[in-house]
């Protein structure tokens, strides 16, 4: 871990000094996806590569989404910790390096992690953008979908540095809303074949 827990560590508090960033973070990202310059990293991740007649995950998953949300949520997490000091309220005492490292082991792991599940969809036969044809099947796809890369993400950050459970809450509650709202503004401004 990177620090020991201050006195006075508060979860809520903690929660939005990782929401905070990755939220302006999916900002920046939106308006570069709107971006013609964009389009140069429009390449699937997997080269078109197939795995059993199916792509590996799909046409969808581009480096797009690489190349700015990492190196901005990174420097907006070192922004974050030169903002709180040596002696943030309620939030985890870190030297400016350990923001950056907390940033972006936390925003790589929440690029990497909605892969599997791309991965899964294409073994199922689910196309790219497209959801499963069963009522139940769809209510969880969007439940795994919201969630896959907040939960990755977590994961590290949970492993980073010292949480609890209400941490974990508020981030997955908080995450997953503002998530769900850019999955439908990406779908409102074109870049998704659907909202969610």
């Amino acid at each position: 871990m990177l620090g020991a827990p201050p006195e006075g560590l508060e979860s809520f508090r903690c929660a939005l000094a990782v929401i905070v960033p990755f939220f302006v973070g999916g900002l920046f990202q939106t308006a570069f996806l709107k971006h013609p310059v964009s389009e140069r990293f429009s390449a699937p991740i997997d080269g078109g590569a197939e795995l059993l007649g199916q792509p590996i995950f799909g046409q969808n998953k581009t480096w797009r989404g690489f190349v700015v949300l990492i190196p901005v949520v990174t420097v907006l997490f070192g922004a974050t910790g030169g903002i709180l000091g040596r002696d943030p309220a309620g939030v985890w005492s870190l030297t400016l390096d350990q923001w950056f490292l907390l940033g972006f082991g936390s925003v790589l792991a929440y690029s990497l992690g909605e892969l599997p599940n791309s991965f899964v969809k294409r073994r199922l036969g689910i196309n790219p953008g497209e959801a499963p044809s069963s009522r139940g099947a769809k209510l969880i796809a969007l439940v795994v979908d919201q969630l896959d890369s907040i939960a990755a993400a977590l994961l590290v950050i949970g492993l980073m540095v010292p949480t609890d459970i209400w941490f974990f809450v508020w981030s997955v509650l908080i995450g997953g809303i503002l998530h769900y709202g850019f999955n439908i503004l990406l779908y409102a401004i074109g870049l998704k074949s659907r909202a969610a």
